[in-house]
Protein backbone atom coordinates (compact mmCIF):
# COMPACT_ATOMS: atom_id res chain seq x y z
CA UNK A 1 0.00 0.00 0.00
CA UNK A 2 3.02 2.69 1.08
CA UNK A 3 4.23 1.82 -2.52
CA UNK A 4 1.10 2.40 -4.08
CA UNK A 5 0.95 5.51 -2.42
CA UNK A 6 4.55 6.73 -3.79
CA UNK A 7 3.63 5.63 -7.30
CA UNK A 8 0.44 8.37 -6.79
CA UNK A 9 2.07 10.97 -5.63
CA UNK A 10 4.63 10.56 -7.94
CA UNK A 11 2.27 10.49 -11.06
CA UNK A 12 0.13 13.77 -9.69
CA UNK A 13 3.39 15.53 -9.24
CA UNK A 14 4.74 14.62 -12.29
CA UNK A 15 5.12 17.17 -15.51
CA UNK A 16 4.05 15.17 -18.14
CA UNK A 17 2.11 16.39 -20.77
CA UNK A 18 -0.41 14.40 -20.04
CA UNK A 19 -1.45 15.69 -16.57
CA UNK A 20 -5.36 14.47 -17.08
CA UNK A 21 -4.62 10.51 -17.79
CA UNK A 22 -2.10 10.70 -15.41
CA UNK A 23 -4.46 11.93 -12.33
CA UNK A 24 -7.13 9.48 -13.10
CA UNK A 25 -4.55 6.71 -13.36
CA UNK A 26 -3.52 7.44 -9.37
CA UNK A 27 -7.17 8.02 -8.59
CA UNK A 28 -7.75 4.49 -10.30
CA UNK A 29 -4.91 2.93 -8.22
CA UNK A 30 -6.05 5.09 -4.92
CA UNK A 31 -9.72 2.84 -5.44
CA UNK A 32 -7.79 -0.43 -5.61
CA UNK A 33 -6.65 -0.65 -1.91
CA UNK A 34 -10.23 0.69 -0.45
CA UNK A 35 -12.02 -1.98 -3.72
CA UNK A 36 -10.16 -4.82 -2.40
CA UNK A 37 -11.31 -4.65 1.34
CA UNK A 38 -14.50 -4.28 -0.11
CA UNK A 39 -14.27 -7.45 -2.27
CA UNK A 40 -12.79 -9.29 0.89
CA UNK A 41 -15.66 -7.91 3.23
CA UNK A 42 -18.08 -9.62 0.85
CA UNK A 43 -16.56 -13.00 0.33
CA UNK A 44 -15.33 -12.90 4.05
CA UNK A 45 -17.52 -15.82 5.34
CA UNK A 46 -16.31 -18.09 2.34
CA UNK A 47 -12.44 -17.27 3.73
CA UNK A 48 -14.31 -17.35 7.39
CA UNK A 49 -12.51 -13.89 8.10
CA UNK A 50 -13.05 -11.27 10.34
CA UNK A 51 -12.72 -7.50 9.94
CA UNK A 52 -10.86 -7.00 13.15
CA UNK A 53 -7.90 -8.58 15.17
CA UNK A 54 -8.23 -8.39 18.96
CA UNK A 55 -4.35 -6.40 18.61
CA UNK A 56 -6.23 -3.95 16.03
CA UNK A 57 -8.72 -1.51 15.69
CA UNK A 58 -11.35 -2.51 18.06
CA UNK A 59 -15.19 -2.08 16.42
CA UNK A 60 -17.46 0.94 17.90
CA UNK A 61 -20.28 -0.70 19.81
CA UNK A 62 -23.39 1.87 19.54
CA UNK A 63 -26.61 1.46 21.79
CA UNK A 64 -29.50 3.01 19.26
CA UNK A 65 -33.51 2.96 20.43
CA UNK A 66 -32.33 -0.06 22.42
CA UNK A 67 -30.93 -1.88 19.41
CA UNK A 68 -26.80 -2.94 19.91
CA UNK A 69 -25.06 -2.21 16.66
CA UNK A 70 -21.36 -2.76 16.41
CA UNK A 71 -19.63 -1.09 13.50
CA UNK A 72 -16.10 -2.32 12.23
CA UNK A 73 -14.15 1.00 12.40
CA UNK A 74 -11.60 -0.40 9.21
CA UNK A 75 -15.07 -0.68 7.02
CA UNK A 76 -16.13 2.64 7.94
CA UNK A 77 -12.23 4.44 6.71
CA UNK A 78 -13.08 2.24 3.38
CA UNK A 79 -16.67 3.59 3.03
CA UNK A 80 -14.91 7.19 3.41
CA UNK A 81 -12.25 6.47 0.92
CA UNK A 82 -14.80 5.18 -1.89
CA UNK A 83 -17.42 8.16 -0.83
CA UNK A 84 -14.34 10.95 -1.04
CA UNK A 85 -12.60 9.38 -4.20
CA UNK A 86 -15.70 10.33 -6.40
CA UNK A 87 -15.83 13.70 -4.95
CA UNK A 88 -12.64 14.53 -5.55
CA UNK A 89 -12.54 13.22 -9.49
CA UNK A 90 -16.02 15.38 -9.78
CA UNK A 91 -13.44 18.46 -8.49
CA UNK A 92 -10.76 17.56 -10.80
Amino acid sequence: MTLLSIVELALIWSQSTSRKETFYLAAILAAVSPLAFIILWLGRRIIVGTLSDPNGTLPLRVTLFGAKFVVDLNLAAVVAALISLPVILSLY
